[in-house]
């Protein structure tokens, strides 16, 4: 804006002379500034656009909300969920779901495990230190099986926590999934244990490593335990258009795709149903799209507005003739104006979905036509705003694109599937026993991640093994953190049948010398059974005399003989893998083997494998050596790293990550995962940016920082550093023009000052001479 300059004070002018010259400089000098009156005008011009610009900005900025409340396919799939009761659940649904009808049942509700210890009359009473473990698991008649998913849990008691009040606190802060409270029942004091989780396969099992704290365990597989069971844990029931389903959980997610189950009560009368209703919500889509026209039609009117021109008044506004802002209108108009080349749904135009620009440049919506086009199967929305790509291969699945990615038909050759790490043991030990401290250990290294895992003590089956080493390992820390886990295959046991039908043998039999013997080969060690001279009267007895010299020659338990239709089976009962390949064989001249089992068919056992869960050649497993290594996969290992998948999206080579596989060229960013076995040509992917993702994206040319407005604001602010250069110049020169006219101006006053000074001393003589004269003449 403009500034006076000055030099000294301009009040004394025309003291001396008594003319206004003060008034006469101000005058000039205001004449001088004119100028700068002019850049003034100017600079707010250049502000206003600023404003204007501003403002359109923010428009813009909600007309690209508005778009990318389009852009995703989600946003055309949305379900709604309609109950003809809401007393035994709710229900809501995804973008997954499908339309559908159902007939629900709501029997049981799942339950948490809950149990409580014995009456304390001082819960601040030492108890005893030493740890608990909690596990996870089903029951099976007197054998617990530990859930996979969940593993076992350790909390240490230490002097800090050795009541009743100590425990519960170490309990809750270990956030096991398990909590304690205390509870006065009026009798006194009890520790309750509950399992965060419900279902019957978050049933605990509590040990101690102390005989202080023996009475805080449980066993629910046992006929009695210290802790008392008083809610068991149980499965919601849930009858869905005939087919009984049970979860652990009361808020059940897959039982109908796409749909949330949550139960609130369990019937009181049987066969109370209640039906569910799946629709697509519609009248969400239609909102969206209400919405997105709105905005554009606020935006279209303040384009309007910032550069109309009033030919009745002559008057222009403030982007009137503005060519940055008739660009951008142009540009919108003309994205919105086009047609998708290779949209997939069967919609190709804006006006298909009955939208369509009106005389005054905004947008209208005809719901009519849009309802038609939601209601009719055979067109897809979503592939009219969307980016989206359709593969023609029903295993190959599009992920995503990126702004780089071109519109087009992409040939999908795949050259390599991927794969995931695998690792098989080889002659391992094998035994069904683990053991704490013998081999009970194993290291491995997951997808680059190591950890150690120890295995609880017992004995197992080889299918439960295998789930206590995948528990283990799915669970320890370091593996979680990383999100590496395994798959588990069970090592199987060997075994060997009979062809020969016991029950067709001539009873009683009586085996003599020579005929009362076999051989019986173990993992590579060789017994050989005899029977004693019996006789014996069925198959049974005849089972049980093998099974009698079996446990004197191998042990206890170590190889069971079993009757299946009267054929005679040995299998091993305590290894697995290779240590558990058994078979028989005459021994020498001995006619027992011939006359038990004939032809016998043998099964060999097979090692316990482990398979990472991540594809790709991030996906790696290996063995440390540990005391139970040797025992679960040998010392000879055979495992494989995973592979990426490879291929070419087009004409050029794509990149592989896992399953992905990504383009490069036209069809940069192109993301789709490849599933299947098959390798060479997979089809199809047609793919187009919808109208949302193309003006969301053009919008980001306006308003981003090196957009058309920030280029066409960053000229305006230059002119007005420019202006306040000019500005300056001018102050410059004024003050110097100033000055200039001060001193001509105190040069003058001085010198009438001066004159009048002359004046008034010869006025003042001539009266006197004239006064003298008189007085003469006198």
């Amino acid at each position: 804006m403009a500034t006076s300059s000055s030099s000294g004070s301009i009040s004394s002018l025309g003291v001396g002379s008594g003319l206004d010259l003060s008034g006469l400089l101000t005058k000039l000098m205001a004449v001088e500034q004119q100028p700068l009156t002019l850049l003034d005008t100017q600079e707010a011009s250049y502000q206003a656009k600023l404003s204007t610009y501003g403002t359109l900005k923010g428009s813009l900025s909600s007309l690209q909300s508005a778009a990318k409340a389009l852009s995703s396919t989600s946003s055309f799939n949305a379900y709604k969920t309609t109950l003809s009761s809401s007393t035994y659940f709710s229900a809501s649904a995804s973008s997954s779901a499908a339309a559908g009808s159902y007939s629900v049942e709501v029997q049981n509700l799942a339950k948490a495990q809950t149990l409580t210890t014995g009456v304390v009359s001082d819960p601040t009473a030492v108890i005893g230190t030493g740890s608990l473990t909690f596990q996870f698991g089903t029951t099976s008649g007197s054998t617990f099986n530990a859930n996979s998913s969940k593993a076992a849990q350790t909390v240490t008691i230490d002097s800090s926590h050795n009541t009743l009040n100590g425990i519960r606190d170490a309990v809750n802060a270990a956030n096991i999934g398990v909590s304690a409270s205390l509870v006065n029942d009026g009798t006194g004091y009890r520790l309750m244990f509950t399992s965060t989780d419900s279902g019957t396969a978050n049933t605990l099992k509590i040990t101690s490593s102390a005989a202080a704290l023996n009475s805080f365990t449980y066993d629910p597989a046992a006929g009695s335990n210290p802790l008392s069971q008083i809610q068991a844990a149980s499965d919601a029931k849930i009858i869905v258009n005939g087919l009984t389903i049970t979860k652990s959980s009361n808020v059940i997610t897959d039982a109908i795709s796409g749909v949330t189950l949550n139960l609130l009560q369990a019937e009181t009368t049987a066969g109370t149903t209640s039906n569910l209703s799946v629709t697509r919500d519609t009248d969400s889509i239609t909102t969206a799209l209400q919405t997105f026209v709105k905005t554009y039609n606020d935006t279209a009117k303040a384009f309007a507005s910032a550069t109309a021109y009033d030919a009745t008044n002559k008057t222009a506004s403030t982007l009137t003739g503005d060519a940055t802002a008739r660009s951008i209108v142009a540009q919108m108009r003309s994205l919105l104006g086009s047609t998708l080349q290779h949209a997939g749904g069967g919609l190709k135009n804006l006006s298909d979905a009955g939208i369509s620009f009106q005389s005054d440049g905004t947008l209208k919506l005809d719901t009519t036509k849009l309802n038609k086009v939601l209601n009719d199967s055979s067109k897809d929305l979503a592939s009219l705003f969307a980016s989206e790509g359709v593969p023609s291969d029903s295993q190959v699945t599009y992920v995503s694109s990126t702004n780089s990615t071109k519109p087009g038909s992409y040939g999908l050759n795949i050259s390599q599937i991927a794969t995931r790490s695998t690792l098989t043991g080889s002659g391992s030990t094998g035994s069904l026993t683990i053991s704490s401290g013998v081999n009970d250990t194993v290291t491995l290294a997951l997808n680059g991640t190591t950890a150690t895992v120890t295995l609880s003590p017992g004995t197992y089956t080889a299918a439960s093994l295998a789930n206590e080493v995948q528990t283990k390992i799915n669970g320890a820390s370091a593996l979680k953190s990383a999100s590496a886990t395994v798959t588990v295959g069970a090592g199987t046991t060997g075994s060997v049948t009979s062809s020969i039908d016991l029950a067709t043998l001539s009873y009683p039999v009586s085996p003599a010398s020579g005929s009362n013997s076999f051989n019986v080969t173990l993992g590579g060690t060789t017994q050989t059974v005899t029977l004693g001279a019996g006789p014996y009267t069925t198959a049974a007895e005849m089972k049980a005399a093998v099974q009698a010299s079996l446990d004197a020659q191998f042990g206890s338990g170590v190889v069971t003989a079993s009757l299946s239709g009267n054929k005679l089976s040995l299998a091993a009962s305590a290894k697995f893998g290779a240590a558990s390949t058994i078979s028989v064989a005459a021994n020498g001249a001995d006619t027992l083997y011939a006359d038990l089992f004939g032809s016998p068919t043998t099964v060999a056992g097979s090692e316990m494998t482990l398979t990472s869960d991540k594809y790709g050649s991030g996906s790696t497993i290996t063995i440390s050596s540990s005391s139970g290594a040797t025992n679960l996969f040998g010392t000879s290992l055979t495992g494989t790293t995973g592979l990426d998948v490879a291929g070419s999206i087009g004409s050029l080579a794509a990149t592989g990550n896992g399953q992905k596989l990504t383009g490069s060229g036209d069809a940069s960013g192109l993301t789709v995962t490849v599933a299947g076995t098959a390798t060479g040509s997979r089809g199809q992917i047609s793919f187009d940016s919808g109208f949302a993702t193309r003006l969301s994206s053009l919008i980001d040319s306006f308003i981003g920082t090196k957009g058309i407005i920030a280029a066409r604001t960053d000229g305006i602010n230059s002119s007005i550093k420019a202006l306040d250069k000019q500005r300056q110049v001018i102050n410059d020169r004024l003050t110097v023009i100033e000055a200039n006219y001060k001193k001509r101006f105190a040069a003058l006053d001085s010198l009438i000052s001066s004159m009048q000074t002359t004046q008034s001393y010869l006025t003042t003589q001539l009266a006197k001479l004239s006064s003298t004269s008189s007085s003469s003449s006198n």
